[in-house]
This record gives C-alpha cells, structure tokens and sequence, in this order.
C-alpha cells in the first residue's frame, strides 16, 4: 500500500464512523448545496426561521436584469353539465373555472351570512396601501401581517357589504376565516358540501378594496380547494406543483419559497394559468397548485372549501411530497395559516410576508399583470 493510500485511510478511520463519516458529510454538503429547502424542513423550531434570517439577504431588488417572463394561459372553463358536485374536481388537480356554479343574491347573501355569523370575530389585517405596490413573491409583499384586528362578521357586513355600503372601502382584509358551519353553506349554495369529498374546512374571505389589490401573494396548500365566489370579482394567478418543485419551497403545510424577488420568482417558473373568477364561478385547483390573488374593488366575499387529496397530492413531484412527510414527522400542521404564528413563529414571518426590505414594483409583473386582463376578454 502507497504511502498516500495509508494516510487517506488513516483519515477516513479518524472521522466519526470512519468512511460512513464521510458519506454522511458529502450528503449534509450536497442537501446544503443542492437542496437547503430539505435542511430547513429538518430544523427545530425557532432555528429554521433564524436560519433564513442569517443566510438570506434583506436587500433584493427588482428591476436588476433581464428577467424571462412565465408563458401565460387561460384556465379553461369546464362545460360539460355537471351531473354531480363531485364533476368539480379534476382528476389531475389542474385548475378548472365552473360558470355561474351557483345563483347568488348579493344582499340576500349578505344578509344570511349577517344573521349565522352574527358575533363571530374574524381577525382582519390592515392592507395600507397595498394595493400601490403589488408583489408575485410573497418575499416582496408589504402587507403588515403583526397588526391583526379583530371584527365580528356581522359589524364588518353591516358597514362594508351591503350594496347600500358598497362606496364604503376600507383597507382591513380577513382572509382564511373558519367561522361559517358548513350547513349554512350547504342552504346558501344548494349543495351538500360533506358530500363532495373529504371535507376539511371552509375558510371565509372579505374585504372592499377602494382599488384592485393583491392582498395574496404566491402560496401552496397540499390540498383539494374549491373557490365560491359569492359577491365581487377575483383574479387568480396559478402556478403548477412542477413549477414549484423547480423553486426552493417550505411547507407548513402552505409552501412558501425561500427569499426570492419577483423578478426571481417569475424566471424561475415556465407557465402562469390565469382565471377571472365572477360572482357565483366556482374555481377548483388541485394539491400543491400555487396561486397569488388579486381582488378587485368594492364588496367581496368568497369562501374556499378544503378536502383532502392524499392520492392527488401522491401523485405530484416526489420532492414536494418527501417534504411534507419530514413536517409531518417532525412538526404539528396548524389547521389554518394563522396557526403558523405559533407553530413556525420566526420561519412563517420570514417566508410568508415582506422578507425582502424594498423590492420595489417589478416591471416585469406589472406588465404580465395586464397581459393577463387582456387575456381574460379573449375568446
């Protein structure tokens, strides 16, 4: 045996295990490398967050160099009569847009949601002025999420839903409310929303913008989601669980990428499926499909239906799969984003609101942005 031989394995004997030492060194080396996503997932809480926080920088900015822009498309509508409210769901996941799913009254609506929500709080964020400076990367968005409010339902559509209100804006945004019981649901829509699939949860969404704002920028949740939307207009911007596998992501179990820019962001994707959502469309997307939505002013009020997908959610990229095994091992999944405050307190703050000090407005998202309405006019 060479002199060199002798002293590699005398180096290779010294580290823990010996050579399994050093196995496992180039793999933590590579995970750090090639997949730093996966090492987060695996850190204890309170360490995740500062991790981000120590080797991410605060100081992105858009606008720095080119930037290769998503392909947009169009979420197809499904025109096949439905012959049951299991017809909503695609088999694949893929989004779907379902016109005038349900017939909605607006103060009807109003008015019953007013009377069984009557004394339910609802915790609301104060948008400012976010509807001036609107963001694709939740890295870049400027929405204050530590100065929560809390409104009972029923004083919030007293002042700002009714028609008779409806030139009463106000910044203040309740997103992911469970206060509704399904079975009001179930007499509002005419459908038995239990019987759909795996019901999980309902979450309520509110607002009357004085100008269009995308109070939601880019998120993933690992479930079945079916959008109704009862008053006003929303544009939603999706993303495919491929697209997303290709982007450094941490579920909780909504999957937020890692710091990037907007401009980042978008260059890291291929395609955008854009849906115009009108009062009583229902739109459905599958486990994993990434959307930021923007809201258009006065009035609005939606409700998403959750059901859980688990052979959808299977059967999508194993990175994003093999992610969410490691939390659910490792960590309690909260049954709303809310509940991340508590169970991911400094990794939720960093990756899911205004990480970034001052992106500033890419002009690239703005100008994909009204690419996007001209789209929706075509035929």
């Amino acid at each position: 045996m060479s002199s060199s031989s002798k002293s590699s394995s005398s180096f290779a004997s010294n580290l823990p295990m010996g050579k399994l030492g050093i196995v496992a060194a180039l793999a933590f080396a590579a995970l750090l490398r090639y997949r730093i996503d996966f090492f987060i997932c695996l850190l204890p809480k309170y360490v995740d967050g500062y991790f981000v926080h120590l080797f991410w920088s605060k100081g992105g900015k858009n606008n720095i160099g080119p930037v290769r822009v998503p392909m947009l498309t169009k979420v197809p509508y499904y025109e096949e009569p439905l012959k049951s409210t299991k017809d909503v769901f695609d088999p694949h996941g893929y989004p779907r847009l379902i016109k005038d799913f349900a017939v909605v009254d607006h103060d009807k609506t109003v008015n019953i949601l007013y009377k069984e929500n009557a004394g339910r709080s609802m915790r609301m964020l104060d948008t400012l002025d976010l509807y001036k400076y609107p963001h694709f990367s939740p890295s870049c968005n400027v929405l204050d999420t530590t100065g929560r409010i809390e409104v009972q339902f029923d004083d919030f559509a007293k002042n700002h839903l009714f028609t008779e209100v409806a030139n009463n804006s106000t910044q203040l945004y309740a997103g992911f409310e469970s206060i509704t019981d399904p079975e009001v649901l179930d007499d509002l829509l005419g459908v038995d929303i239990k019987s759909m699939g795996d019901y999980k949860q309902n979450n309520l969404f509110a607002s009357n913008f004085k100008e269009e704002t995308i109070a939601a920028a880019l998120h993933c949740a690992p479930i079945d989601s079916v959008s109704i939307q009862l008053i006003g207009t929303k544009t939603w911007y999706f993303v495919s669980p491929q697209d997303l596998a290709k982007v450094q992501s941490v579920p909780m179990p909504t999957a937020f990428n890692l710091p990037m820019t907007d401009d980042e962001l978008l260059s890291a994707i291929d395609y955008i499926h854009v849906a115009v959502q009108k009062p009583g469309d229902l739109v459905y997307f599958g486990p994993n499909w990434c959307h930021a939505v923007s809201t258009a002013p006065g009035p609005n009020l939606m409700f998403n239906l959750r059901f859980f997908a688990q052979s959808k959610l299977m059967a999508g990229p194993k990175s994003l799969g093999l992610k969410i095994v490691a939390r659910l091992i490792l960590r309690t999944f909260g049954g709303r984003p809310q509940d991340n405050t508590i169970l991911y307190p400094v990794l939720y703050e960093a990756l899911s609101n205004g990480f970034m000090d001052d992106c500033g407005i890419s002009s690239a998202w703005t100008k994909l942005t009204r690419q996007a309405k001209a789209l929706d006019t075509e035929k």
